[in-house]
């Protein structure tokens, strides 16, 4: 993890809502990746990467304010993505129905997902993190984003809890963003973590 906190902060390398644990140990095709690897891989990297995240932004508001984290993922959002997918040696992304950024928009089996939790969600039930396969066979996990009381800063009501000039700002940057008007606890989307590693090529 140090490794890659010092990733983000090299100028090359770098370019939106907790981690104590050692990196997860490389994914090599093997017969013995199963399901249940995914989903216990898929939960430890989404959770580092969740923590590294969240450490940059708070890093970023401390600076100089929300304004100042906005700026930061508007240009290095793509970079913070990439590295975390290199220290892992998976995929590693973040996607929504309703997304700020469109380099997140979903694609079918996102969606298929996403659908999933939102039905979980609307009925009262806790989305839970799931594994699918591609048509490639390859093993996707994913993980329900919830919103907490900070996101609402960047996500809630605007002129309410997103002040009016900060959403100016967000518009700027994101002009056709649709990632406002939440509640805490809402359903915000979904960390997935994409392994390489085709059932066909493991058996």
């Amino acid at each position: 993890m140090k490794r890659l906190l010092l990733l983000l902060f090299i100028p090359v390398v770098i370019t939106s809502c907790q981690c104590s644990e050692q990196p997860s140990e490389s994914i090599t095709p093997e017969s013995s990746f199963t399901e249940q690897d995914a989903m216990t891989e898929g939960a430890k990297i989404s959770g580092q990467s969740q923590s590294v995240l969240a450490g940059v932004l708070q890093q970023k508001i401390q600076e100089s304010g929300f304004e100042h984290a906005v700026n930061f993922c508007n240009v290095n959002a793509r970079a913070l993505a990439d590295s975390l997918s290199l220290e892992y040696n998976a995929t590693v992304r973040r996607t929504s129905f309703r997304v700020r950024n469109s380099e997140n928009t979903p694609d079918s089996l996102d969606r298929v997902m996403l659908a999933k939790f939102e039905y979980a969600f609307e009925n009262d039930e806790k989305p839970v993190q799931s594994v699918i396969q591609d048509e490639q066979g390859n093993y996707r996990y994913y993980n329900p984003i919830l919103i907490a009381p900070v996101c609402l800063n960047c996500h809630g009501m605007p002129g309410e809890e997103l002040s009016a000039d900060l959403h100016a700002l967000i518009l700027e940057k994101y002009p056709e963003d649709d990632a406002v008007e939440y509640e805490l606890g809402d359903l915000r989307g979904a960390w997935v973590v994409e392994f390489a590693i085709a059932v066909n090529d493991i058996q």
